[in-house]
């Protein structure tokens, strides 16, 4: 699947600067959660990469897996 190299979410709160990146791949196993997780980080830390040096300032990334087995699943990056 190729990348589409659009940040899906960028917000700044009290913490500071965030990115969100949504998965939709429907997750079956721990095994398959962990290879999307391996490719899709790499994407999102680009992305992050990017963002702190423009914003000069430091960011925090994750992916939101919208189907882990039924669930939805936030993992840091």
């Amino acid at each position: 699947k190729p990348e589409n190299r659009i940040i899906d979410l960028l917000y700044r709160n009290e913490s500071g600067w965030q990115i969100i990146d949504f998965k939709t791949d429907s997750i079956h196993s721990c095994e398959q959660k962990e290879l999307l997780l391996q490719r899709y980080a790499v994407q999102v830390r680009r992305y992050k990469a990017i963002i702190q040096s423009k914003l000069s300032s430091a960011v925090k990334a994750a992916i939101c897996f919208l189907d882990d087995r039924g669930e939805v699943n936030v993992v840091e990056v």
